[in-house]
């Protein structure tokens, strides 16, 4: 559609805030070209930046070695969400409960 290739562009289509909305570069691989837009190079560096930092933070929950403040394995998560920004880990949660390997793996933590 137009304003999704608006978006990819870069232009500010988001009227109420004035600025472009960059959804789809959290999605884009590292290797992505978004030299069309005048600070793209920087925001997929950005972007890949926190994703290396997420997915660090998230093998050290996965492994143990990430404590709670109580000094124990972290086992239970509380997910706060408003509006859209709900949507993705209920996603995530009802595809990891349906999965009986997931299950598996995420039991007793």
């Amino acid at each position: 559609t137009e304003l999704r290739s608006y978006m990819r562009c870069g232009l500010k289509i988001n009227a109420t805030e004035r600025r472009s909305v960059l959804h789809h570069a959290l999605r884009m691989p590292r290797t992505y070209d978004y030299t069309h837009h005048p600070y793209g190079m920087q925001i997929m560096d950005d972007v890949h930046a926190v994703r290396t930092r997420i997915e660090e933070f998230t093998n050290k929950i996965r492994s143990g070695s990430w404590k709670g403040y109580t000094g124990k394995t972290l086992k239970h998560t509380v997910c706060i969400g408003i509006g859209g920004s709900q949507l993705g880990p209920e996603f995530v949660h009802e595809a990891l409960r349906a999965d009986q390997q997931a299950s598996l793996a995420a039991e007793g933590r």
